[in-house]
């Protein structure tokens, strides 16, 4: 049973992480940004919330333009949990 979840999930991973550019219909795989570019964030950040300013318990990348095959650290901000779920739900409307 646990073979059946585990394959499943990754499964769901793979596709999730493959995206379909609308421009020039090719397929890639979703990169994440670097250790080095997260810390860089963080530490310009001051460990907080880009958005509500909070300190950061539980931290989330965003690709601040939606591109996400641009894994700059101008690019890239830390978001609490919150912040990241309401820019990503009103950033398609």
């Amino acid at each position: 049973m646990v073979d059946v979840i585990n394959n499943f999930l990754k499964k769901n991973l793979q596709r999730k992480e493959r995206q379909k550019d609308s421009i020039n219909s090719k397929i890639f795989i979703r990169k994440h940004f670097s250790e080095e570019t997260k810390e860089k964030v963080l530490i310009a950040q001051a460990h907080r919330c880009a958005d509500c300013k909070r300190i950061l318990t539980v931290v989330e990348f965003d690709h601040m333009n939606g591109d996400r095959s641009d894994n700059s650290s101008s690019n890239c901000q830390a978001l609490c949990p919150n912040c990241h779920a309401y820019k990503s739900r009103t950033s398609s409307i």
